[in-house]
């Protein structure tokens, strides 16, 4: 009968093995979710940690964002407890769920965002508004100094630049930080180059209230000086020749002139507007003013050092004549001493030659207006070719002084020396 009931009582033997051995796997398993579950709740809640103490130690900085942050870690501190419950309540995969769909993305997120929310922080509840208010300061100083700036901006540009930072910062509340940095950039450089714009309005009015009088005057002298000029002209016309270039140079001269006019008109304008121009603007239309009446200035100084240099050479070409009409009168008079054919051949023609330049030179500069150009030509014809002949007689004059005082020498030896009397009739004959 026993033995009747062994097979039987084997097979639930092994049935009850297979039993307690799958659930001996089941509580390994269930040991293992549980393990898992317990080290990734303690890797969070380690990030969680030290986003935490980030936070906290920025906090001062971030005033901005306390109470999204106290939202989140409330929400962050809820998640872990659900997954604290769930793991204590064996739904592990609801706890993995939490940790992993939930918490991790928003820890690894604010970790991230913490490298640099306190500094845009810190430039939205601090840095740029102190900004625009000191901007906000030197725009009524400047208004109040008298200072035209509604070529840079207005009232209206300040506060619309406030609520632009408003809506930044809703932003930033929530946590949207795309772009931000890029905007508080844009609107720091902005600001700074508003109140680099007021820096240059007030060395613009230095500089114009210290050059004004001075251009101004400049301008005054010019066009007197341009007057007396045109006044002068027709009896200049009638000493000198002036031809078509020299028109030119006054025409020239008058249309910088006029040029420079137009600029004090305009200029003058622009200062008595009945809307305040800025001064940078006023500063551009003086130095212009300035420049353009330093070009006619150097432009009338040159063509009065050219008038000047006409009476100049004429005065030379006068003074030459007497000069070279006297060394003329010497050079023939020492060609005549020499009384020799060969020589008078040579110089006589040549000196008439020039007495005819000096005739003419004398004629170009009797002849009113004087053509200063041809006295100018006429004038090197006679200093080239005068001082070339002139070197050529002393020369002459100088070799035939030599060749007397070696023959009166050698004179003395004649008596003595057949040879030297045979040299000296040679001599005497070429002589």
């Amino acid at each position: 009968e026993l033995k009747e009931l062994l097979p039987t009582a084997r097979k639930t033997i092994d049935e009850y093995e297979t039993q307690v051995d799958s659930l001996s796997e089941n509580l390994k398993n269930k040991f293992r979710d549980e393990e898992d579950c317990r080290t990734l709740v303690l890797e969070k809640k380690e990030k969680y940690r030290k986003v935490k103490q980030d936070y906290y130690a920025h906090q001062n900085d971030m005033s901005l964002v306390v109470s999204t942050f106290d939202l989140l870690f409330r929400k962050l501190d809820g998640n872990f407890e659900e997954a604290d419950q769930d793991i204590e309540n064996a739904r592990y995969i609801d706890a993995k769920s939490i940790l992993t769909d939930k918490v991790g993305p928003v820890v690894d997120q604010v970790g991230k965002v913490m490298a640099f929310l306190p500094n845009i922080c810190l430039l939205i509840s601090s840095v740029i508004p102190d900004k625009i208010a000191s901007l906000s300061s030197h725009y009524d100083e400047m208004v109040q100094g008298g200072y035209p700036l509604h070529h840079i901006l207005l009232r209206s540009d300040m506060d619309a630049m406030a609520q632009e930072l408003k809506a930044v910062s809703e932003r930033v509340q929530n946590l949207n930080l795309t772009g931000v940095q890029q905007e508080l950039d844009r609107m720091q450089k902005q600001i700074d180059d508003y109140l680099a714009a007021f820096d240059k309005e007030k060395e613009a009015r230095a500089i114009f209230e210290k050059e004004k009088d001075g251009i101004y005057s400049e301008e005054t002298a010019l066009e007197n000086g341009f007057i007396n000029l045109c006044h002068a002209l027709p009896k200049i016309r009638t000493i000198y020749l002036l031809g078509a270039d020299e028109q030119t140079q006054v025409d020239t001269i008058q249309n910088t002139i006029n040029k420079a006019g137009a600029s004090k008109r305009s200029l003058d304008t622009y200062v008595h507007s009945a809307t305040k121009q800025p001064y940078s603007i006023l500063v551009d239309k003086m130095h212009t003013l300035r420049d353009q009446a330093a070009d006619a200035s150097k432009s009338i100084s040159e063509f009065q050092a050219y008038l000047q240099s006409l009476k100049n050479d004429s005065e030379a070409a006068n003074s030459a004549l007497k000069v070279y009409s006297s060394r003329l009168r010497q050079a023939e008079k020492a060609v005549r001493e020499i009384n020799l054919d060969s020589v008078s051949n040579v110089y006589i023609p040549r000196i008439q030659e020039l007495y005819g330049t000096i005739d003419l030179l004398n004629s170009d500069l009797s002849s009113m207006p004087i053509d200063v150009k041809k006295v100018d030509a006429d004038l090197a014809i006679l200093k080239g070719k005068g001082d070339t002949l002139i070197d050529e007689v002393t020369k002459a004059v100088q070799d035939m002084n030599a060749a007397e005082n070696a023959m009166v020498y050698a004179n003395r030896h004649r008596g003595t020396s057949g040879e030297v009397d045979a040299a000296l009739v040679q001599a005497e004959s070429l002589f």
